[in-house]
């Protein structure tokens, strides 16, 4: 008896996770496909385009899985050299779906095919971090035929840091590690991130060890029989959206509250734009690297100063590594953005969107991007 009482808080802890877990996993299923749609609020969607059953705008591990993507293409009779587009949720939310669904990946993939020269496979995830779409760029050069790198960034990409759960498996491809090791940014993620499985979990101690594999035998039979444990790094990251959002409500941040420059994050992100561009020079690789279109109508959620100050870093970094430069801020009139429901704990309020467009703002910056490739022969 003593020894139950001993173990009782013990397993009424393990009821109550098991129940919330299942809770959570309810709530996050009724948002819609996953955390990346819950983050994008009602008045978006997140359109990731497919020819048929072909899949050539994909995401991370976890939703909208990247291996769709470069499965697909290996699966490919006869495959062209890739075009490689890398950004954030900018590239996949439609703002006022019901006005129409299109994307600028989709227009760029149809160009393409017509063309019969080159294929697309875009990889876009809310708040990339240029961190993040470094060691992206590093995985999917070693499965792709990257000819041309298209880098869309934002201000918000150098406010992040590190690597998210749903990139994490990344790190378990040897190719990958092994690259990422030569460089400072690749050295400082596999030392933060290396020794993590997807949920969080933390695997050094465990490495090569009969533990490990036992603990992996037992993951996968959970998961088998329990959908909140199989999904358990989604629900990780639909829950840090949801401690996000009730952080906003606390200290009355809203979707115009300005979002200043952290500069520690800031050097590392620029470090890691240094690693990717210098990599993709060394390679001969055509890079792109454009500043994506943001709405100009109302003040902008950024301290003016500071915001001009990223652009001209972008802009000098990128062309001194030889790659290519566009500003396309200013590219997206008013009339083609719209609102977002609030960002914080309570929802329901509309506030501006910043980021995210209508069909027509996509079919824009589609247009641009051919022009763009048409101009610089790729």
């Amino acid at each position: 008896m003593k020894n139950f009482l001993s173990l009782f808080p013990f397993i009424l802890g393990l009821i109550v996770a098991v129940f919330l877990m299942n809770i959570w996993l309810k709530d996050w299923n009724s948002q819609g496909s996953g955390a990346q749609d819950f983050a994008l609020g009602l008045q978006n969607t997140a359109f990731f385009a497919q020819d048929s059953e072909y899949h050539f705008h994909c995401s991370d591990f976890i939703e909208r899985t990247l291996h769709n993507c470069i499965e697909d293409y290996q699966k490919k009779a006869s495959p062209a050299p890739i075009v490689l587009y890398l950004g954030n949720s900018q590239l996949h939310g439609i703002n006022q779906p019901n006005l129409g669904l299109n994307s600028s990946s989709q227009i760029i993939y149809k160009h393409l095919k017509k063309k019969n020269k080159n294929q697309l496979v875009t990889l876009s995830m809310p708040n990339i971090s240029l961190q993040e779409q470094y060691a992206t760029y590093e995985y999917a050069s070693t499965k792709l035929p990257v000819k041309v790198l298209l880098l869309a960034v934002s201000f918000d990409n150098t406010r992040e840091s590190g690597v998210r759960d749903g990139l994490i498996e990344l790190f378990s491809d040897k190719l990958t590690t092994k690259n990422l090791s030569k460089t400072l940014t690749g050295s400082k993620l596999l030392s933060d991130h290396g020794e993590k499985e997807n949920a969080g979990n933390d695997l050094a101690a465990l490495k090569e060890t009969q533990q490990e594999y036992s603990e992996k035998r037992l993951n996968e039979l959970l998961g088998e029989k329990w959908e909140s444990w199989d999904k358990r790094g989604g629900l990780r990251s639909y829950l840090i959206i949801k401690i996000y959002q009730f952080r906003n409500y606390i200290f009355g941040i809203d979707s115009s509250s300005t979002r200043n420059k952290i500069l520690a994050r800031y050097e590392e992100n620029f470090q890691a734009l240094d690693d990717l561009l210098n990599l993709t020079k060394y390679n001969k690789i055509k890079t792109i690297v454009y500043s994506v279109p943001l709405r100009k109508d109302v003040k902008i959620p950024y301290d003016p100063v500071e915001y001009k100050e990223f652009l001209y870093d972008l802009q000098s970094h990128t062309e001194k590594a030889e790659a290519i430069f566009y500003n396309l801020e200013d590219l997206v009139p008013a009339e083609y953005w719209g609102t977002v429901d609030g960002i914080n704990a309570t929802g329901g309020k509309e506030e501006i969107d910043f980021m995210h467009f209508q069909a027509g703002g996509h079919e824009l910056l589609g247009a641009e991007i051919i022009k763009i490739l048409n101009k610089n022969n790729l």
